[in-house]
């Protein structure tokens, strides 16, 4: 049984990106009449987002760029006072000067030298309209995001994810692989099964199969659509880590949610029950194996578990075919 709270309270299940903009924005809608708290089933905050010491440097190991497209990740970072780090315009539509696509046994594709060496590279490479009509598809899947903003702003609420995607007209995105969008739309086999896949290998350690929204998401990251890509000095979690700040919220790490009751009242593993008055779940309900009561009908959806393997050392550039 809980105990009931003289302020009302809100509990946020999750402390990553999601975790910290619920609070954030929990905290601006009511002010300073609700109690925010913010449990963490891992030891830090940050999620996905979260730098780790490795062969004497601080790496980013997930989460590792931030677009500008992303509005409210811009303002919650100006409100921070935080910097910036790579925040240079992407060039050529966002392909970084220097490029090279390796098929596992041999380079496809190498580039040096600047932009305009990776642009001659790649129309040689993959011609014209081929490009073309993958930067017209990336670019149609950003502006269809950030068309969302207007109907945020004018108060439109969307019931569940699905129905977003829909309203940012990207529904055929989350019923089609990757692979068949970009076919669909124009794109060669060979820009697919070299460029893009290389994309979306490094980012999921997934191939062209995986499912298109989260594929052109990566490709949006990689610069595709233009704009800028850019990361927090001294690790994107600071971003989190002000949000939650600036929220005052109470955050509790090693903190993880088992069950939500009727009456809302949430059940720490290995501590307190907490009463709330209101529980956001701001992390993937699949994977949270969160008991709800009454039962929640959650439907089952298939996650990849990435595995990375950091080695420090130098490539052999025997391997790669050069001297």
């Amino acid at each position: 049984m809980s105990v009931p709270t003289a302020v009302p309270r809100v509990v946020i299940i999750g402390a990553g990106v999601a975790g910290a903009s619920a609070a954030r924005r929990v905290r601006d809608l009511l002010g300073d009449c609700v109690e925010i708290i913010v449990l963490e089933a891992a030891g830090h905050v940050g999620g996905r987002a979260r730098r780790i010491p490795f062969a004497g440097t601080m790496i980013e190991v997930g989460g590792t760029l931030l677009h500008s497209s992303n509005r409210l990740l811009a303002a919650a970072l100006a409100e921070s006072g935080l910097g910036v780090v790579g925040s240079d315009d992407v060039e050529l539509r966002g392909i970084i000067p220097g490029l090279g696509v390796w098929t596992g046994a041999a380079f496809a594709l190498e580039a040096t030298g600047g932009s305009d060496s990776v642009n001659v590279a790649l129309l040689a490479r993959y011609g014209g309209q081929p490009l073309q009509q993958l930067v017209a598809l990336v670019s149609e899947t950003l502006a269809g995001f950030e068309s969302l903003y207007a109907r945020l702003e004018r108060g439109e609420r969307f019931t569940s994810p699905a129905q977003l995607i829909a309203a940012a007209g990207l529904g055929r995105f989350i019923e089609s692989s990757l692979a068949e969008l970009l076919f669909e739309a124009g794109v060669s086999r060979q820009l697919i099964d070299e460029l893009c896949t290389g994309i979306v290998r490094n980012m999921y350690n997934q191939d062209s199969r995986m499912l298109a929204l989260p594929g052109i998401v990566g490709l949006i990251g990689a610069g595709l659509a233009g704009g800028s890509l850019y990361g927090v000095d001294g690790g994107n979690d600071r971003l989190v880590a002000s949000m939650l700040d600036r929220a005052r919220a109470i955050v509790r790490l090693d903190a993880k949610a088992e069950s939500i009751g009727f009456d809302r009242s949430v059940a720490v593993a290995g501590a307190d029950t907490l009463s709330a008055d209101a529980v956001i779940v701001a992390t993937p309900l699949t994977d949270s194996g969160i008991r709800f009561d009454p039962p929640l009908a959650v439907p089952h959806i298939p996650y990849q578990h990435v595995h990375v393997t950091l080695a420090a050392g130098r490539p052999a550039p025997q391997y790669f075919g050069h001297e």
